[in-house]
């Protein structure tokens, strides 16, 4: 969707319909062999199928920002039956009735290890499902508003008023990842609290409290973001779940960090991710790297490392956010001072496509729109840096999205 392509959003919107439970849970994964091994015979017999917790928010959020950037609405329309079967499969994860969806449903790929203790058989939260959870409960409530469905888009907001992720903040200046069954929390430090800084939810002082821990040699190496800070006592190394750096967790940093103006963390941060497929396997961005060593660790191509390489770039690098909905396209680049231009090439808004372009001269800063601006309000943000980034391997002076040449850079190494 970020990227504007649309029809394979839809299809894969399409999938998760076409296999969703029929208490409303979105699967976690679908073998290829399915038609072979039969659905029942996958539910019942591997655990991997509706495993994920995490999977149906997910689900709900990314359909409501399908619905912003397409203005598909015929496809909303007949997504109705499974948008209210996913939200009403989530209130009941609420074992408890503190508000907070529950991980005996599933796990979120962010519990392994020391990070699981007294936790999915017990019925737990993590900061990140809660974090999720709140984000769906914003989609919900938009995606309810354009169905005409005004009593669960006032149940969502009723929800959402009555929690507050201020319960997970430690006031030791960082969140804490799980809560337990009795109400105590999980004193690890860890990379979590990306999550809800990323989707805006916490004020200003908690997001820059909780992004020097983030932004500290705790968490963040020079390939990296570590899931579990490497001062923790039950830190290691290469422990999946324990230690490792994952793209997709330095991808969630970098986009918090520009989320709340640290700009050139998040460029930093951003490049990171970039810089991995030339790494091991070229083209492709690793799965997880050792967290003390610069060694690559699990599978060579992992769709959220890639992913995570992608968004930061479309988000924090070139700043695109378009609303269909309201024909209104924000260009908020950040634009650091070793770079001459920046090229965003067929940005997609419905079915309309725009090129975007900066050039930096003696003279000053212009800025160059192609396609059909006419019909939308352009917002032109953008961020400009003063001083190259701390520690940055190199700078681009040219990128582009969407056209031929996709990464260029001036100087590697």
């Amino acid at each position: 969707v970020s990227y504007g392509d649309f029809e394979k959003a839809k299809e894969g919107f399409k999938l998760l319909q076409k296999f969703q439970r029929e208490d409303g849970k979105i699967m976690h994964e679908l073998p290829t062999s399915i038609h072979v091994i039969g659905v029942e015979n996958w539910e019942k017999e591997y655990p991997y199928y509706f495993a994920a917790a995490d999977s149906t928010p997910l689900y709900l959020i990314a359909l409501d920002y399908y619905l912003k950037c397409s203005n598909d609405t015929e496809f909303i329309k007949q997504s109705k039956e499974s948008v209210v079967k996913a939200f009403c499969y989530l209130l009941k994860t609420d074992r408890d009735g503190d508000g907070l969806i529950d991980n005996k449903e599933g796990h979120g790929w962010v519990e392994g290890g020391f990070l699981a203790e007294g936790q999915i058989r017990e019925g737990h939260t993590t900061l990140y499902l809660a974090s999720l959870w709140i984000e769906s409960l914003e989609s919900a409530k938009s995606l309810f508003e354009f169905l005409g469905e005004s009593e669960l888009s006032k149940r969502c907001e009723e929800l959402s008023s009555k929690i507050s992720l201020e319960q997970f903040w430690s006031n030791k200046g960082y969140f804490y990842h799980r809560k337990l069954p009795d109400g105590s929390f999980g004193g690890e430090r860890t990379v979590m609290g990306a999550i809800p800084l990323l989707f805006g939810q916490v004020n200003d002082n908690t997001a820059l409290e909780e992004l020097k821990l983030l932004n500290s040699k705790q968490i963040t190496t020079p390939w990296g973001c570590r899931i579990v800070s490497n001062s923790d006592k039950g830190y290691n190394e290469s422990g999946y779940h324990e230690g490792t750096v994952w793209p997709l967790f330095t991808g969630w940093s970098a986009l918090a960090n520009y989320r709340y103006g640290e700009y050139q963390n998040g460029h930093s941060l951003t490049l990171k991710n970039l810089r991995l497929v030339e790494d091991w396997g070229l083209g492709y961005a690793q799965e997880v790297i050792n967290g003390d060593r610069h060694e690559p660790i699990g599978c060579p191509h992992q769709c959220w490392s890639s992913s995570m390489a992608v968004l930061p770039a479309l988000k924090g690098i070139a700043g695109i956010e378009v609303n269909e909905r309201n024909k209104t396209i924000i260009w908020s680049p950040y634009f650091p001072s070793s770079w001459n231009f920046l090229k965003v090439k067929n940005v997609r808004s419905g079915d309309s496509f725009f090129n975007l372009t900066i050039l930096r001269d003696e003279t000053g800063i212009r800025m160059y729109p192609e396609g059909d601006v006419e019909n939308y309000t352009l917002i032109f943000n953008p961020i400009l840096q003063a001083d190259p980034v701390p520690g940055d391997r190199g700078s681009f002076n040219y990128l582009s999205i969407g056209g031929e040449r996709t990464i260029h850079p001036h100087s590697y190494r």
